[in-house]
């Protein structure tokens, strides 16, 4: 079920880009869906932004027939290119294929896509013929395990099973995550029994489980060591979001404790669904950090002298801008994983890829027919021997929100079938001659043009490969090579067979340069910054602006030299030189600024009178409308960071000296405490009553003076105590 990743990712959101509708904006804005939902599906004047938001709320917990309800609607009324896609993307998953493909031509030809996108979209949802490895599979539920909660994740351990469940564990204290209402989700471990059959599930023994998300492990060979996704227990941001990390964990005398933080953590993005090599010197996992291809994106670290490497991105070959999640490495080391990026059945789709190096891997290929449904397959596991294993599923047919299948390939070896090869060549279209090392992509399709196998190969030197042709089939050919326009080609099965395919490849004349401008000491991307590109060739300028994360796109003339120079009189630029070099088909150029920070609007000595802070007679407690005025103060303080500050107040000289100088002190104290309860560290401020010790001016005890002239004493004042520039800010009733 989407919403069973999503819950833990809890940074994913979503683009559409209406005016919002303020009634409703809290639940909606806080992530709290399902709430939201609830609340607000039963009101008679929806905006098309409240439509589209219930429509939102339903898909990202897996409900598709209300989510196809609300997203017609919001279009009859605003037709948005998410809203025709995500619409498309539902009922794709409702396996209303026809509609499905109907809507998704209306988003493509709103958005200038060319037809190839919808017929890949159509063959999302055809056929899709199961990977040759595991032949025709069979599948049936695990008996024990499965609840009507969610439970996926399954992890085969000595005597039974270790999986992750939001199951009601029976505690004094539940936690609900407001996403899908429901409890945060746990590790269980549950007691093989028979043949397919588990025991009453029991919470994990250890300190494993805390009051948040924990869950999608993996365990080493020894089963003594496990990698685990946790939320953060402090949330970030304005929203609270509680984001992902990596815990490892080991067992001792059966029960599990937390002992390491994994090193690449950062409370900035999340880092989850770890999966663990055979051998312990590989993690895959999973991050939304930024520079990856799309939401969430599959990341390998290795095991160096001890400690694990900087992670690497596995790339576009593997990662799409959709979401690869739950990754699982088998004892031969294929990568498998799950996937809403690329051509599949429809929502979450498990793929493989065989591994062709130490920490790298081939490209994606669709498990097919009896391993992926029209909804969410995802969290697999593959026994050694590569023949078995258990996959989770929202599939129609089971006891919950996901359940856990156990599979078997069901086809002897022996009964596939061997294929005949044909050879593609690829050349130079202008020489003729043979283009060694270049890739190969390919799409098999059968005459329906449904998809049953995808990957690439590499020509030799002599820019051969060979594929291996099955009767019936046919291929899309994609060919690539540095300082070469790709080039595609369709060809049936027979044409293969029957002679060579050349696939000629033209030179570059340009190439794409996507460049990234970011501030030097921060990294933060800069938006909207404007600059020139100089071609040193020609002598033109282009002047550009960077979208809201800071990219900008050029197509340079190759073996031209450009110049980035920037437009921004306030910034410094540290210039960019660089030459476009065609033998690389795409160049990332990474240019840094340095812009100087805001001047504080204050000045040494400077003084800034309030006038609204007012007490009670004889009380120290704060009134809404003094409120109001330190709110000022507190946010003063909050763009000033490391500003220290003592909050000093006064009386006038009427009353008992003594008995002013308490009272000073506790409204003093008061109007201090109120500040730190908005979010300003303690020692950064404290509280100081001078009762009628430092008068304004001449009306001491005894003076006769008017209210007016009494008032300018009874004030408060908050005096700068550590900042680069003396601040005094006075405030009076």
């Amino acid at each position: 079920m989407r919403y069973k990743f999503l819950i833990l990712l809890m940074t994913l959101g979503w683009a559409l880009q209406a005016q919002e509708d303020t009634r409703y904006a809290e639940e909606y804005q806080q992530w709290a869906y399902m709430e939201f939902a609830e609340k607000h599906k039963a009101e008679k004047d929806w905006s098309a932004n409240t439509m589209y938001q219930l429509a939102r709320s339903y898909q990202l917990n897996a409900d598709y027939s209300d989510a196809a309800y609300w997203y017609k609607r919001a279009l009859e009324i605003n037709e948005t290119d998410e809203g025709l896609l995500e619409y498309a993307k539902v009922l794709q998953s409702l396996g209303d294929c026809e509609n499905a493909v109907s809507w998704f031509k209306k988003y493509a030809s709103k958005n200038q896509l060319n037809t190839e996108a919808s017929e890949t979209f159509a063959m999302q949802c055809g056929t899709i013929r199961n990977h040759d490895d595991f032949g025709k599979v069979s599948f049936e539920l695990v008996g024990g395990l499965n609840s009507d909660a969610i439970d996926f994740s399954p992890i085969p351990v000595d005597g039974g099973m270790i999986f992750t469940s939001n199951r009601d564990a029976g505690g004094p204290i539940q936690h609900t995550d407001f996403w899908t209402n429901n409890d945060f989700t746990d590790l269980y471990f549950s007691k093989k029994s028979d043949y397919n059959l588990f025991e009453k599930p029991v919470l994990l023994d250890g300190d494993v489980n805390s009051k948040f998300h924990n869950g999608a492990a993996s365990i080493n060979a020894k089963q003594n060591q496990m990698f685990i996704t946790v939320n953060f227990e402090k949330g970030v941001g304005k929203k609270d979001r509680h984001l992902l990390k990596i815990v490892e964990a080991y067992q001792h005398d059966g029960k599990w404790k937390v002992t390491n933080e994994f090193a690449f953590n950062n409370k900035g993005y999340s880092t989850f669904h770890p999966t663990l090599s055979a051998d312990g010197q590989l993690l895959v996992f999973v991050s939304d950090k930024n520079g990856g291809s799309g939401a969430a994106d599959l990341y390998v670290s290795q095991k160096v002298d001890g400690n694990w490497s900087d992670p690497v991105n596995l790339g576009q070959e593997i990662n799409t801008n959709g979401n690869e999640l739950f990754p699982f490495l088998d004892a031969k080391g294929r990568l498998f994983f799950s996937s809403d990026g690329r051509m599949g059945k429809g929502g979450l789709d498990v793929f493989v890829c065989e591994k062709i190096g130490d920490a790298s891997w081939g490209l994606p290929q669709n498990l097919g027919d009896a391993f992926n449904s029209f909804k969410d397959d995802f969290g697999i596991y593959v026994y050694p021997d590569g023949k078995s294993g258990y996959v989770s599923s929202n599939r129609s047919g089971g006891l919950g929100k996901d359940d856990i299948y156990f599979w078997k390939s069901e086809t002897p070896e022996e009964e596939i079938e061997p294929a005949d090869y044909a050879n593609v060549r690829v050349i130079d279209a202008a020489t003729g001659l043979p283009l060694g090392g270049a890739k190969v992509e390919w799409v098999q399709t059968t005459p329906e043009q449904a998809i049953v196998g995808e990957g690439y190969w590499v020509a030799d030197k002599e820019g051969y490969v060979q594929v291996p042709v099955e009767a019936g089939s046919n291929f899309i050919f994609t060919a690539k090579k540095e300082g070469f326009n790709p080039e595609r080609r369709e060809v049936s099965g027979e044409n293969l067979l029957a002679t060579t395919t050349e696939i000629p490849l033209s030179k570059l004349t340009t190439v794409m340069i996507n460049g990234i401008v970011m501030e030097e000491k921060t990294g933060d991307y800069k938006g909207g910054f404007g600059f020139e590109i100089i071609n040193e060739c020609s002598g033109s300028k282009s002047v550009f602006s960077t979208d809201d994360y800071g990219n900008f796109n050029l197509e340079a003339g190759c073996g031209c030299k450009y110049t980035v120079r920037s437009l921004d009189p306030n910034a410094t630029f540290i210039e960019k030189t660089f030459i476009a070099d065609c033998n690389k088909n795409k160049i990332q150029l990474l240019v840094d600024v340095k812009v100087p920070a805001p001047k504080s609007p204050y000045s040494n000595g400077e003084i800034i009178t309030l006038k609204n802070l007012y007490y009670d007679f004889d009380k120290w407690n704060i009134r809404p409308d003094a409120a109001k005025e330190l709110d000022n103060v507190v946010e003063i303080m909050k763009s000033h960071p490391g500003m220290e500050v003592e909050l000093a107040s006064h009386t006038d000289s009427r009353g008992n000296d003594v008995y002013n100088l308490s009272l000073s002190q506790k409204r003093a104290e008061s109007a201090v405490n109120y500040i730190i309860s908005k979010g300003i560290q303690s020692y950064r401020i404290s509280a100081k009553g001078y009762g009628e010790s430092q008068l304004v001016n001449e009306c001491v005890n005894g003076a006769n003076c008017d209210e007016n002239e009494h008032q300018a004493n009874r004030r408060t004042e908050i005096k700068i105590i550590s900042l680069d520039e003396n601040i005094k800010i006075i405030q009076g009733d």
